[in-house]
């Protein structure tokens, strides 16, 4: 516990030295998880309306108008299915690019500071808390910046569900409904990310020694 106390001091100091870097990086972790929380319940929304329009039967009784109403649905469901299908390649283009933005920053800030970091190895400092002097303040700022962005996300939400007219309720989910099938996701998945980035980190500053 005191050498977890300790790594989040340090990184506490490191936040406050790098002001305006750890503003920009704040920024970036907000609008990155709000952009991508919006486009996801985006997603699921027009799942829904897919999925409404094509269980949704023919009321009309009369063939010729019966027709139409058909063709109409058909395009419809065709324009549902191609906002669906480019809502879905944001969002996995968003997560491909915070993977490779991560990768390149921190393969950028090990470069950087390596000498710095070599010393602390032959100090024997071990790899584990060198790892998470360097990855802390990082880590930390997206996180917080995260984590606004999803409360951000949240409080949009439920002012546009306010406001909105029945029909568009009848086909938003709830805000709880979307925190458990697309936030909640979301978060596991950065924690996992950020979790195999600081292995990789770890095994680069163990092969310092």
């Amino acid at each position: 516990m005191d050498k977890l106390g300790y790594v989040i001091e340090e990184a506490g100091l490191t936040i406050l030295r790098q002001k305006g870097t750890a503003l920009l990086r704040l920024s970036f972790g907000m609008l990155y998880s709000l952009s991508f929380i919006l486009l996801a319940r985006g997603w699921v929304t027009l799942l829904q309306l897919e999925s409404n329009e094509k269980e949704n039967p023919l009321k009309n009784s009369n063939p010729i108008n019966a027709l139409l109403e058909n063709n109409t649905d058909q395009t419809l469901i065709s324009f549902l299915g191609i906002l669906k299908f480019a809502f879905l390649i944001i969002c996995l283009a968003m997560l491909v690019f915070v993977a490779f933005y991560l990768f390149s920053f921190l393969q950028k800030q090990f470069l950087l500071e390596k000498d710095e970091l070599q010393i602390k190895a032959y100090l024997g400092s071990s790899a584990l808390k060198i790892t998470g002097e360097f990855f802390a303040p990082i880590a930390i700022i997206l996180a917080f910046g995260g984590i606004c962005g999803i409360i951000c996300g949240n409080y949009l939400y439920l002012q546009f569900y306010k406001r909105a007219v029945w029909w568009v309720k009848e086909v938003l989910h709830s805000s709880t409904h979307y925190l458990v099938i697309v936030d909640i996701p979301f978060v596991l998945l950065m924690t996992v990310l950020l979790g195999l980035q600081f292995l990789y980190m770890k095994q680069k500053i163990t092969a310092l020694n």
